[in-house]
């Protein structure tokens, strides 16, 4: 008897990308040092469906300006987000919650069991 198959891993495509969720995300102040200069949208890997070489999906987004989105990779995400007391998922599903592109979010959210 063959054992059971393990469900099959997203790869690059399946990823939620959305211009709209991220031009939404670079109209905030960044959610480290409340800056509003060179807003970048910063990709949350831990926790996330993103992995080494696979950006994670969009909504496990926020903005951070570009001295702090180089912190974080030079940092890492646990030693940046811990010294700027940040909860990286909660925020970024604050952020998916109240995005324009919100029900699309949800929608993918529970078809890949994440909500």
């Amino acid at each position: 008897m063959l054992p059971r198959r393990l469900p099959k891993k997203l790869n690059r495509t399946d990823r939620w990308k959305s211009q709209a969720h991220c031009s939404w995300l670079r109209g905030f102040a960044c959610a480290a040092c409340d800056s509003d200069v060179c807003i970048e949208v910063s990709h949350i890997r831990i926790g996330t469906d993103g992995a080494m070489g696979r950006k994670p999906s969009d909504f496990y987004a926020l903005p951070l300006c570009k001295a702090c989105h180089q912190t974080l990779h030079q940092k890492g995400e646990r030693s940046f987000y811990a010294a700027n007391n940040i909860d990286g998922l909660a925020l970024a599903d604050e952020f998916a919650r109240a995005s324009p592109k919100s029900r699309e979010i949800a929608m993918v959210k529970r078809e890949r069991g994440n909500e």
